[in-house]
């Protein structure tokens, strides 16, 4: 993943000569994210973390398709929920893990035109992200999330990168509204015996300049 990438990466740049159109914007919205770990019976009871993702793109336009890298700031992590034990009993409490990434995207586009003045659109590509910061928080209490291997605290490997999936409308050529899904594909977890991915589920809005 990270080998296609960068060969992405170096293609888009070696496009930007030969685009029809480019164009740029900035998009924003919310983030609905949770994170998978299996391995060793581990599991997580959670319910997705409510965060955003704010960034800019640019659009390198070829007739119907168009490549679309970027740079955002997007949350990610998850919320915890008390595991249950028999009965009405539960253990533990509800505990969020939120991790803040600078992510890079970059995706492949296909255009379709429905009427004059709006486009629907869809595609996909890798993505890159590197957290910079992070926190875990429950009962009162809050931590700092690490992107380095430590004994002190709670930590998370770095990078992480994974695909993304995205559909959307662009409406006069100046207005997004889009839905992404982010499936992460790396191990973000230091743990010997368990996996652990993110999931993301992003709503944004764009504005084309």
């Amino acid at each position: 993943m990270k080998k296609l990438f960068i060969t992405l990466c170096i293609a888009t740049l070696s496009s930007v000569a030969f685009a029809q159109t480019i164009d740029f914007g900035v998009k924003g919205g919310l983030n609905l994210s949770n994170q998978t770990l299996s391995g060793a019976g581990q599991s997580i009871y959670s319910k997705n973390l409510s965060g955003f993702n704010v960034g800019g793109i640019m659009d390198l336009g070829f007739s119907d398709f168009s490549i679309q890298p970027g740079i955002f700031f997007t949350t990610k992590g998850y919320e915890s929920t008390p595991i249950p034990i028999t009965g009405n009993q539960t253990y533990g409490g509800g505990v969020k893990t939120k991790l803040n990434y600078i992510q890079i995207p970059v995706n492949l586009l296909y255009h379709i035109h429905i009427v004059p003045g709006l486009k629907f659109y869809l595609g996909g590509g890798p993505y890159l992200g590197y957290g910079v910061s992070g926190s875990i928080s429950g009962d009162g209490e809050s931590d700092d999330i690490h992107f380095s291997k430590t004994t002190d605290g709670f930590s998370y490997k770095n990078p992480d990168f994974g695909v993304n999936f995205i559909a959307g409308f662009e409406i006069k050529k100046t207005i997004l509204l889009d839905a992404s899904y982010g499936l992460g594909l790396s191990n973000i977890t230091y743990s010997p015996t368990a996996t652990m991915h993110n999931r993301v589920l992003g709503i944004s809005v764009g504005y084309m300049f």
